[in-house]
């Protein structure tokens, strides 16, 4: 790798070089924070730069990474460019601009003090533009409909701080727009409100609110695509409709479709644990956490582009997971303030820790799939799963023997399948696998400890296979929609000797527990008393 450039995890950390023409190298996904921003005790540096060639695997440019380069006049932007930092061009002397269709956020004074650029079109794919996004001196912009409220918005609130000072506004660059209609249909609310469906009001892919049921898990029906502008917010109030969601409101599932949250979509919702942000999302407009004091843990998906200002500040974050090229950036730092507490990464491809016995004992990577490696023969206890990402799917091969206590607990699986080579599932191992539905649990399993899926609300129906020989208590405790049970009668009497291996299973009748095969012990028990008789 060329030393001019220096990069980490696809991130851009330093530039050593001293070209007017700079191209910056293929793999680098993000340029990071003032990278480019010129050194003002070498003379003339500040004019140095004078053009940028951005490649197709750029998917940001960080706050302030052409910060104050005077002499830059010419960007080649690519294709695959999302996010637009705070101050990237700021003070640059950029003649004009081709945004990318595919460009998504425009962030604060990103163009800002470019006095040659005249003219600029921003393309409808950008979903957030910042209303300080570009200096006052363009004289015309083509502006897509659907983002006219904010700007509109900031004019108001312009011309009314100058009307408090009796002075006459300044001119701005939105005085120049031209709004245009992108052949796409523009998301406004209605003005009467609809009757609520099943708690929510959804207008085709956005959710616009929550209607002030006092539930405290919410789980967002599929299809929302966008969580609207104050959808949740714990402060509100209409007609007779109590809205304040900060007293009661626990944990909120979105489904995977959720690409943006918007502005102060949960704010002060004092009581909001718990979130789990699906892959895919993309922005966490800003404020979109205000207030949400009771969070504990973050972790943000690899598809997340635009980190809004203040979203989670005043949130006492303790833990924020985070894709591990995010580290040495500052794309997500104005979202958490001061109050993020203990920062992890994450890798973006699978990486397992494996001893030499064949025990897996760490995974680092991010939600999904995860496929465990051949070779791997038992899984430590409380392995790190339960911490990383969403991890939807789970393949275990056929070499492992012994699943051990909450290795795979709280993970988002929909479906599993533990393979005939498994002997013993420890304690708790898939507990609060809340979206468990579908369980086969192959023949060659012996041991079932306790808990081992307990808590898993979504399961409906289960085969104990008949190589099970003891059970542990409470191993479906709390599994609320568990319908049908097929266990082998010779596990009768450990049944019955169980108090709670069924407890909390309110859909579960006697008559919906199924028992199979021979009970060799009550035909021991028989032929013991025949041969007292």
């Amino acid at each position: 790798m060329n030393e001019e450039f220096v990069i980490k995890k696809g991130v851009l950390v330093e530039y050593n070089g001293t070209d007017e023409v700079v191209t910056v190298p293929e793999g680098v996904r993000v340029i990071g924070e003032s990278v480019f921003q010129p050194n003002f005790e070498i003379d003339g540096e500040e004019e140095r730069l004078k053009k940028v060639i951005i490649p197709e695997t750029v998917w940001a440019i960080d706050k302030h990474a052409f910060f104050l380069c005077y002499g830059l006049k010419e960007v080649e932007l690519p294709s695959s460019l999302e996010v637009i930092g705070e101050g990237a061009f700021d003070s640059c002397d950029l003649k004009q601009i081709n945004l990318p269709n595919g460009l998504i956020s425009i962030e604060e004074r990103a163009f800002g003090g470019n006095a040659s650029l005249k003219q600029v079109i921003i393309p409808p794919s950008v979903k957030r533009l910042d209303p300080r996004a570009f200096g006052c001196l363009i004289e015309h912009i083509l502006v897509p409909e659907h983002l006219r409220e904010p700007i509109e918005k900031k004019k108001e609130w312009d011309e009314y701080n100058a009307s408090k000072e009796n002075t006459k506004r300044e001119h701005e660059w939105y005085d120049n727009i031209e709004w245009y209609d992108a052949k796409q249909k523009v998301e406004t609310l209605p003005e009467t409100k609809p009757n609520y469906e099943n708690g929510f009001w959804i207008e085709d892919d956005r959710l616009i609110e929550h209607g002030g049921y006092t539930d405290e898990a919410i789980v967002v029906p599929e299809g929302v695509r966008v969580i609207g502008k104050r959808a949740f917010r714990g402060d509100i109030f209409y007609d007779n409709m109590d809205m304040s969601s900060w007293e009661w409101l626990k944990e909120v599932k979105l489904p995977a479709g959720v690409e943006v949250i918007e502005t102060e979509a949960f704010y002060r919702c004092y009581a909001l644990e718990k979130i789990e942000l699906p892959e895919g999302l993309k922005i966490i407009d800003r404020e979109a956490f205000y207030y949400c004091e009771s969070l504990d843990e973050i972790v943000i998906p690899l598809s997340m582009r635009v980190f809004g200002k203040r979203a989670f500040k005043t949130s006492w974050v303790n833990r924020v997971i985070i894709p591990e090229y995010l580290e040495d950036t500052a794309i997500y730092y104005s979202c958490f303030g001061s109050r993020a507490g203990e920062v992890i990464t994450y890798s973006e491809t699978p990486q397992f820790s494996i001893e030499e016995d064949g025990t897996l004992v760490g995974y680092d990577g991010p939600g999904g799939e995860v496929i465990i490696p051949d070779g791997v023969v038992r899984v430590e206890k409380e392995f790190l799963l339960s911490r990383r990402p969403a991890v939807r799917r789970l393949v275990l091969p056929d070499t492992v023997t012994s699943i051990g206590k909450r290795s795979f607990s709280s993970l988002a699986l929909k479906e599993l399948t533990i393979p005939s080579s498994v002997s013993e599932i420890g304690e708790e191992a898939f507990g609060k696998c809340e979206k468990l539905k579908a369980l086969h649990i192959s023949e060659g399993v012996i041991h079932i400890e306790a808990g081992a899926f307990k808590e898993c609300s979504a399961l409906e129906e289960v085969t104990i296979p008949a190589s099970v020989t003891t059970l542990g208590d409470e191993i479906f405790a709390g599994c609320v929609s568990l319908k049908h049970i097929r266990i082998p009668s010779h596990l009768k009497k450990q049944v019955k000797e169980l108090e709670n291996m069924f407890s909390g299973c309110s859909a579960l009748m006697p008559n919906c527990i199924e028992w199979y095969g021979k009970d060799i012990y009550t035909k021991v028990v028989n032929k013991v008393r025949g041969w007292l008789k």
